[in-house]
């Protein structure tokens, strides 16, 4: 029971998670528009054709209001990213020398991996 509620648990973080990241709106211009027309009793092809005749000063518009939701997308995964551990900023700062020296050693890529991972 009690690991049918932790594996129920992960599921609604992920979808809670998917929702949020959703919430700052489409970022493509058709589908912005697409989302402008729903409920309007236009189907599908009709949207999409409507959509294909749009001129271009209304098809920039579009792209700029997709651009904007994009970026409020990127701000919003920042936000749900954990904070890098004291041991990946370590890697990501001294591994990158270390792995050049190991190359300069050996031609095999995979022994100057394992030459330069901190042990």
């Amino acid at each position: 029971q009690a690991a049918k509620a932790k594996v129920q648990a992960k599921k609604d973080a992920v979808k809670a998670k998917k929702a949020k990241i959703a919430s700052s709106g489409p970022v493509r211009p058709r589908t912005l528009f697409m989302k402008q027309q729903a409920g309007k009793g236009m189907s599908f092809k009709q949207v999409n054709e409507k959509y294909n005749t749009l001129g271009a000063s209304e098809k920039q518009a579009l792209v700029n209001q997709a651009q904007k939701n994009l970026a409020k997308r990127n701000e919003i995964r920042k936000s749900l990213k954990k904070p890098a551990t004291k041991y990946a900023l370590f890697v990501k700062k001294n591994f990158a020398t270390a792995y050049e020296s190991a190359k300069k050693q050996t031609n095999d890529k995979k022994a100057a991996f394992k030459l330069a991972w901190p042990r």
